[in-house]
C-alpha cells in the first residue's frame, strides 16, 4: 500500500511538472516573435547527412533570410540553425524558446518537449568592427572636450559587455588637422584592450583644423584592411562626431586636394561600398558650437552633409550640447549590439516537416477588473426630518428641600427644509419617571417619593448641509407642563445635537422648570433619534 501511494505521488508530481513546463510556451498563433520553416534530413550521394531548413519566415524578428540553412549537431544530438544579424523592435525574451512541430494528420501545432530543453541563445558570436571618429578641434570648450572623452569611454564600456570573446573590434581616430590626427589601430575588445582604448582617449590633444572627411575615409580603409583577416565577419560601423564644418581634408595619395572634392569622394566612392559584401553602418553626431557654424546657412549645410554621411536619417543625431553626448553614445552602442545578434535555434533530427520556434513566456491572463461601485446618485433636494427619539433624563428639585430621580422620555421631531442649509419645524417630548427627597413643610423636613411627568413642545431647526450631518437646535420657551411630588412647573428647554451619516442623531437636552407650586425643577437628558424621512426630498 505504501509503495502504491509513493508511486501515485511521484506520478502526480511528474504530471504537475509537465503541466508547469508546458504552461510557459507560447503557441505560434499567439506569439509576437517567431520563426517558421520547413525542416528535413537529406542523404547526399557521398554518404553524409545534411539537415536543411527552407521556407524560413520570421515574424517580429528581422534578419537576412537565406533560401536554405544547413544545420549542425550539438553534443546532445540535436540540430541547430544559426540566424545572423537579428534585429527587432520591442524587448523579446530570447532566453525562452519553444519548438512547435505541425502534425499534418491532426492539423495542429504540437510542442516538442525534449528539444525545448536546449534553449536558443542570442549572443554576439560573430566578428564585428567599429571605428570611433572623434572631433578634437580647438573649437570645443574645455568642458566640451572632457564630455567627448567621457562619452567615448562610455561607448567602449557598453560594447565591452557584449564582447565576451573579443568578437567586437574597435579602432579610434581623434582628428583636428590632418597632421595632428591621432589614431589607434583596430583591435579585439576585451578587458585589457578596453583600458588601452580608454587611455588613448584620455590622451587626446586638441588642435587647430577639422579634417572630418579625411578621418572618415581613413576609418573606412582601416576597416576594410582589418576585416579581411576575420573568419566570421558580421558587419562594420563608423561612428563619427563633430561640432563644425570640415576645413582641412586633403589626401595627396588619392589626389584629393580640397574639402569639397573630399566630400564628393565620400558620397560617391566610400558610402556605397561594402565590407566583405556587407553594407557598413554609419552614424553621425553633430553638436553645433564651432565658430564656423554661426555664419548664415552653414549649420544647415553641415546637417545636410552629416545626414548624407549617416546613410539614413535615423542614424544622424543633432545634440544640443556636449553634456548630452554620453547618453547618445551609449544609445548607439546598444543599437550596434542589437544589430549583430546571432540567434541559434534547436530541433531534433527526426522532426521533419513544418516547424516553428516561438520566443518568450506565456503570461497569465489578467483577472477581470473588479467593477467600480456605482457612484451614489447626487441628492436631488434636501431630506425632511421626521424623527423619533428615545431618551433618559435625571430630574432634580431644589429650593425648600432637594430631590432627584430618573425618567424615560420619548419624542417626535419634524423640520422642513427651506434651502440646502436650513430647515425649521417643531419637536415635542413626553417623559415620565420618579423623584424622591426631602422638602420643607411647616418648619420641618419631610421625606417624599413620588411620580414625575413632563411634556414639552418647542421650535426645532436644522443648520448646515442638510445632506451631510446637519446640526440640530431646539428651543421650548415655557411651552409645556410638568409635575413631581410635591411640585408643579412650566418647563423651559433647550436642546442641541447632530445628525450622523447613518441617519441617526443624538441630542443633549436641558430643562428648567419654573414652579407654579413647590420647588424649582431642572433636568439634563440625552436623546437618540432616527430620521425616518431621510428619503423624502424637498
Amino acid at each position: 500500500m505504501k509503495k502504491s501511494l509513493l508511486f501515485a505521488f511521484a506520478l502526480l508530481c511528474s504530471v504537475m511538472g509537465f503541466a508547469q513546463e508546458e504552461d510557459w510556451r507560447i503557441h505560434p498563433d499567439e506569439a509576437n516573435y517567431k520563426i517558421y520553416g520547413s525542416f528535413q534530413t537529406v542523404f547526399p550521394d557521398d554518404g553524409s547527412i545534411e539537415y536543411q531548413l527552407t521556407n524560413v519566415r520570421p515574424e517580429g524578428l528581422r534578419f537576412p533570410v537565406q533560401p536554405m540553412y544547413k544545420g549542425r549537431k550539438t553534443n546532445l544530438g540535436n540540430v541547430y540553425f544559426t540566424f545572423d544579424r537579428v534585429t527587432y523592435q520591442g524587448n523579446p525574451d530570447l532566453e525562452h524558446i519553444a519548438l512547435w512541430v505541425y502534425d499534418e494528420s491532426l492539423q495542429q501545432w504540437i510542442p516538442d518537449e525534449e528539444t525545448g530543453k536546449e534553449k536558443a541563445n542570442a549572443t554576439n558570436t560573430n566578428e564585428m568592427t567599429v571605428m570611433l571618429v572623434l572631433d578634437c578641434s580647438s573649437s570645443l570648450s574645455e568642458q566640451g572636450f572632457r564630455d567627448v572623452k567621457t562619452s567615448a569611454k562610455s561607448f567602449i564600456e557598453v560594447m565591452l559587455n557584449s564582447s565576451r570573446s573579443g568578437n567586437i573590434h574597435i579602432g579610434i581616430i581623434g582628428f583636428s588637422s590632418v597632421a595632428q590626427t591621432q589614431k589607434l589601430d583596430i583591435r579585439p575588445l576585451n578587458a585589457r584592450t578596453a583600458e588601452e582604448m580608454k587611455a588613448f582617449v584620455d590622451g587626446f590633444r586638441q588642435g587647430n583644423g577639422t579634417a572630418l572627411y579625411r578621418s572618415y575615409d581613413d576609418a573606412f580603409d582601416m576597416t576594410l584592411e582589418y576585416a579581411d583577416g576575420l573568419q566570421k565577419f558580421s558587419g562594420a560601423a563608423i561612428v563619427a562626431f563633430t561640432d563644425g564644418l570640415d576645413n582641412g581634408s586633403i589626401n595627396p595619395k588619392k589626389r584629393i586636394g580640397s574639402k569639397e572634392d573630399y566630400y564628393r569622394y565620400i558620397t560617391t566612392d566610400v558610402l556605397p561600398r561594402k565590407v566583405k559584401d556587407i553594407p557598413f553602418l554609419s552614424y553621425t553626431i553633430f553638436v553645433p558650437g564651432g565658430a564656423d557654424t554661426k555664419a548664415s546657412g552653414v549649420e544647415n549645410k553641415i546637417k545636410t552633409q552629416l545626414k548624407t554621411m549617416a546613410k539614413q536619417d535615423d542614424h544622424f543625431f543633432l545634440v544640443n550640447n556636449t553634456s548630452q553626448l554620453d547618453n547618445q553614445f551609449r544609445a548607439i552602442a546598444r543599437s550596434l549590439i542589437d544589430n549583430w545578434k546571432v540567434l541559434s535555434c534547436f530541433i531534433s533530427e527526426g522532426q521533419n516537416g513544418r516547424v516553428c520556434w516561438t520566443f518568450g513566456k506565456k503570461t497569465a491572463p489578467k483577472p477581470a477588473p473588479t467593477p467600480a461601485p456605482a457612484p451614489k446618485p447626487a441628492p436631488s433636494g434636501n431630506p425632511l426630518l421626521i424623527g423619533g427619539e428615545l431618551g433618559l433624563g435625571l430630574p432634580m428639585e431644589f429650593g425648600d428641600g432637594a430631590g432627584a430621580g430618573l425618567d424615560f422620555q420619548v419624542g417626535f421631531d419634524f423640520a422642513y427644509p427651506l434651502n440646502d442649509n436650513f430647515a425649521i419645524g417643531f419637536y415635542t417630548s413626553l417623559g415620565g419617571g420618579f423623584t424622591g427627597g426631602e422638602y420643607r413643610n411647616y418648619g420641618g423636613l419631610n421625606s417624599y417619593f413620588g411620580g414625575e411627568f413632563k411634556w414639552t413642545i418647542g421650535l426645532l431647526m436644522e443648520m448646515g448641509d442638510l445632506n451631510d450631518r446637519p446640526f440640530l437646535l431646539g428651543i421650548a420657551p415655557c411651552t409645556g407642563f410638568g409635575f413631581t411630588y410635591p411640585t408643579q412647573f412650566v418647563p423651559a428647554e433647550i436642546k442641541f445635537g447632530r445628525v450622523f451619516s447613518n441617519n441617526m442623531y443624538i441630542t443633549g437636552n436641558l430643562s428648567l422648570g419654573i414652579p407654579i407650586e413647590g420647588m424649582f425643577f431642572m433636568e439634563p437628558a440625552v436623546h437618540i433619534g432616527y430620521n425616518f424621512g431621510h428619503n423624502v426630498k424637498r
